[in-house]
């Protein structure tokens, strides 16, 4: 047992975080609900929402999962329409309410949670502070709390989940592993983009143990990890296949691949519109075709890979180039969407994206519109938070922190990153923005932490 020095804990940051998490997240919903928003735009804002609720609805009228056609629903895992469906119980008439208020709940709790990580690697109560700081302020994360979608609760999970995680390293007790790859499960039950998380964080596990020389047990305990965090999906895999000839485990995933993937590597090689190619693949003959000997999701999974595979340099630039987007477009003002201005002025600014207009003219156009203002500052502070992840990467490596707790961060930070990346709509890179955010907030705290080296009084901890 080794006994090292750090700093005494304070717990009045911890509390300062929690007051102000309440306070911002009361102010944000008093200014929406003065500006004219409602439950009927939480709903109907975004058009995923409406696919969450109405299996929702199905869950409680016919115990069943089904989809507006009333067939068996394989696109939404049934994770969120499960929490909506609870929502509806508890407040029948003003369901929405409850699902925007605890849904700002667990928000807060996230928060929390993400104080108490930087602590466990820092030790450090005001690199603790400044972390979930930057988190409480994050006025993109808690913009999407108000709506019908799955993101924001998927994010709470997911940084819970980490957190266990840290725990199983430093105590080295198997219920903390147990606890995540239960939470990672039900994270994919309710966001499907984690499927394979788990795949990769059992092999971190399994040679974990091995660098240890405790062989049998690092297969026993990757193996256990595995069976928790993919068997649940696996059943619901059988269930896609039995109630409607699905083998997957949403049938998001060959949707994304035909209608997003394919369609951003045909409008740039075209030099076509992103939008105008996803309408052409919906009246592609060849899945008509196709579909005479095979299910809709197969047809546009061969599709999609054919289209990869004869374009494999396009689609790696378009991936680098979509990761771009996710770090630095999703705007932290995406609440001004309340505005209708606001959103015409986003629909303004994707159409100028898209436009065949010189980078000149795009930029002129751009720096036109007052609105821009906001836009230049959210890429400023973008920036700043990027360049502060780096540099906190940099240095959680250099400070002490276990070599696997590292490789633990990376791997769920390149992972989310890699899976979102691909050709998209320019509205669907702020959502995919929420998997990484909290995780970049960790590592900004963690260059707070070195920042502040000296933090009170010292106190003996074993290790």
């Amino acid at each position: 047992m080794k006994v090292i020095f750090c700093s005494r804990r304070n717990d009045c940051y911890l509390i300062l975080t929690v007051l102000l998490s309440i306070l911002i997240r009361f102010m944000f919903f008093v200014i929406f609900l003065r500006a004219g928003f409602s439950d009927d735009f939480s709903l109907h804002h975004y058009p995923d929402s409406v696919t969450y609720a109405i299996p929702a609805d199905s869950i409680l009228n016919q115990g069943k999962f089904l989809n507006q056609q009333q067939q068996p629903e394989i696109f939404r895992t049934p994770g969120y329409p499960l929490f909506l469906a609870f929502c509806k119980l508890i407040s029948a008439k003003n369901w929405i309410w409850a699902a925007i208020i605890l849904q700002l709940l667990l928000n807060t709790v996230s928060v929390v949670v993400l104080y108490e990580i930087i602590w466990a690697l820092s030790r450090n109560s005001k690199a603790s502070f400044f972390g979930s700081l930057i988190a409480a302020f994050n006025l993109h994360d808690v913009y999407f709390c108000f709506f019908i979608l799955s993101d924001s609760i998927a994010q709470s999970i997911l940084i819970i989940a980490v957190f266990f995680l840290i725990r199983f390293f430093q105590k080295q007790q198997t219920v903390y592993l147990l606890l995540a790859a239960a939470l990672l499960s039900t994270g994919t039950f309710i966001r499907p983009a984690g499927l394979y998380l788990p795949l990769l964080l059992a092999f971190l596990i399994f040679f974990y143990y091995v660098q240890q020389k405790m062989s049998v047990k690092a297969l026993a305990i990757a193996i256990l990890f595995l069976s928790i965090g993919f068997i649940p999906e696996f059943l619901w895999q059988l269930r896609n296949e039995q109630a409607a000839g699905y083998s997957g485990f949403s049938a998001i995933q060959e949707e994304n691949l035909y209608s997003y993937h394919a369609a951003g590597i045909f409008a740039e090689k075209n030099g076509t519109s992103f939008y105008q190619e996803q309408e052409n693949l919906k009246n592609d003959p060849k899945v008509q075709e196709l579909t005479r000997t095979m299910s809709l999701q197969e047809a546009q999974r061969k599709i999609a890979f054919e289209v990869i595979s004869e374009n494999l340099p396009t689609y790696l630039y378009l991936n680098l180039k979509g990761a771009g987007y996710i770090l630095f477009y999703p705007g932290l003002f995406d609440i001004a969407q309340i505005y209708p201005s606001f959103r015409n002025y986003i629909a303004n600014m994707k159409s100028e994206f898209l436009s065949d207009f010189s980078q000149a003219e795009q930029i002129r156009n751009f720096l036109s519109n007052p609105f821009s203002i906001l836009t230049l500052l959210n890429g400023f502070l973008l920036v700043t938070i990027l360049v502060f992840t780096f540099w906190g990467i940099q240095r959680s490596f250099s400070s002490g922190i276990p070599l696997q707790i590292n490789l633990m961060l990376l791997c769920f930070m390149i992972y989310f990153l890699l899976i979102h990346a691909g050709p998209n709509g320019f509205g669907t890179y702020p959502r995919f923005r929420l998997s990484i955010s909290m995780l970049q907030t960790i590592y900004v705290g963690l260059f707070f932490a070195k920042m502040n080296k000296k933090d009170g009084k010292t106190e003996a901890i074993a290790v």
